[in-house]
């Protein structure tokens, strides 16, 4: 598929050899994308040709006119999308059109080729209504047998009030049958939070039915001077039979790999 990268805060970042009429371009549809504009009102902006614009963008982009508008919408979509709520009534198919996709299946599929995951994923809670790509399966189809995989949950946490924590903490353990399995208290408010919302994925896997939750990690992560984590190396996993002298760890992908 044709498409073009963008950025959320525009086009100015990671572009810093484009032409005038280029960037006159850019701001234009970065400006306008949620307006009903064409490429030839793009064109008309950068007081170029519809040819011309054609030509440059190939030139200097890579892309197509076209394929870059598409690409800026598709960023509209997915930040209304994060930016939604339960309370919301609109659908992903409301947000697709808000963003000029007459076809929400078709807008589904491009999602998922450029950001990997489906406009759902997006969403702070379930909807049944995603309309994905045709011949994803339904999430009522058979299940396969044995299946396993981990599920990172990566939360960042703020704590207001240290002692309201610790005591709600308190009264939910006199009140639990069952021991604080795997927490040894070290005064460490962080500590105490991961394992509260571990015990709230163990209660969660409890409560369903066919599935047996195997290990829960919670990794700490705390930020440095400027406020930025660094990254997470998953612990290593192993099987029946195995030791972990005998799995070897795979390590997080650096920050400057992330996108490779």
């Amino acid at each position: 598929m044709d498409q073009a990268s963008t950025t959320a805060s525009g086009p100015e970042q990671g572009t810093p050899r484009l032409s005038r009429t280029v960037r006159d371009a850019l701001r234009f549809v970065h400006a306008h994308a949620r307006d009903p504009i064409s490429v030839p009102d793009i064109a008309a902006a950068a007081h170029l040709s519809t040819r011309g614009l054609q030509s440059a963008f190939r030139r200097e982009l890579g892309a197509s006119p076209a394929a870059y508008l598409r690409g800026v919408r598709l960023e509209g979509v997915r930040r209304d999308l994060h930016a939604m709520r339960p309370s919301d009534r609109r659908t992903i198919a409301d947000v697709a059109r808000r963003w000029h996709f007459s076809n929400a299946g078709r807008m589904a599929a491009e999602y998922r080729a450029v950001f990997g995951s489906a406009p759902s994923a997006a969403l702070r809670y379930f909807d049944p209504e995603d309309p994905g790509p045709e011949g994803s399966a339904p999430l009522s189809g058979p299940p396969s047998e044995g299946t396993r995989f981990r599920i990172v949950l990566d939360c960042e946490v703020e704590v207001e009030d240290p002692e309201a924590t610790l005591t709600s903490a308190l009264r939910r353990a006199d009140h639990d049958d069952r021991s604080w399995h795997g927490y040894d208290p070290d005064g460490s408010t962080a500590d105490l939070v991961a394992f509260i919302l571990a015990g709230a994925v163990r209660g969660a896997s409890g409560d369903a039915s066919g599935i047996r939750l195997r290990a829960v990690n919670p990794m700490l992560r705390m930020p440095d001077e400027r406020g930025a984590y660094p990254a997470a190396e998953l612990p290593s996993w192993w099987g029946p039979g195995d030791t972990p002298s005998t799995v070897r760890v795979a390590s997080a992908p650096r920050e400057e790999d992330a996108d490779d």
